[in-house]
């Protein structure tokens, strides 16, 4: 995962944010995710500088989301959505696609959008720009769990954790929360660099 950053962000990473999201199968939990999120990218709203593009056989994009699953998700349980491809449109999505289905909630199934269902202990990663929602979660002895960490390039932005968690994590971790120069390079994408070559 953390070379997949790296490589995104042209080894210049800042863990911007952690999540964890839990989704009960008991309607008398509360839980972080009351009801499905319509789909998003981040072509809409304030997020339209966000970047992906290839060049010289690399990727590059400045707002990725990594996904680590704690519990399995099995078809047909709901979760997370995608449109496959659709980081790389440059049109706006139809407001009439994926519009609800008879639940009024998750849309009509259609071709266009994949449920992923990764188990536990697997992770996705995507840009912002994909395309990506949330379908209800139907499983009725299962709980949904998994951690969404959030990264960008080192010289956008400022650090946002406040201090009560800053002074909790490692050195490593607080490095890679830092915001830093575009010719700075961190010590721990050197450390990593290191450990690949030995």
């Amino acid at each position: 995962m953390y070379s997949t950053t790296k490589e995104c962000t042209d080894d210049k990473p800042r863990l911007v944010s952690g999540t964890l999201s839990f989704q009960s199968h008991n309607p008398d939990v509360q839980t972080v995710e009351k009801s499905p999120a319509g789909l998003h990218c981040a072509r809409e709203g304030r997020y339209w500088l966000t970047r992906y593009q290839v060049k010289d056989g690399r990727i590059f994009c400045n707002d990725l989301v990594f996904f680590f699953y704690l519990t399995d998700v099995e078809p047909g349980d709901g979760g997370l959505i995608v449109i496959p491809g659709s980081h790389k449109s440059e049109f706006e999505r139809p407001d009439e696609l994926l519009i609800p289905g008879e639940d009024g909630v998750d849309p009509a199934p259609d071709p266009v959008f994949t449920n992923l269902t990764p188990k536990a202990g697997d992770f996705l990663f995507c840009s912002e720009l994909l395309t990506h929602g949330v379908l209800q979660w139907k499983p009725k002895d299962r709980d949904r769990r998994f951690l969404i960490l959030r990264y960008r390039p080192q010289y956008e932005g400022r650090a946002s954790l406040p201090p009560e968690i800053m002074d909790r994590l490692s050195l490593e971790t607080q490095e890679l929360v830092t915001s830093a120069s575009y010719g700075h390079t961190k010590e721990i994408v050197k450390q990593d660099v290191i450990a690949l070559t030995e």
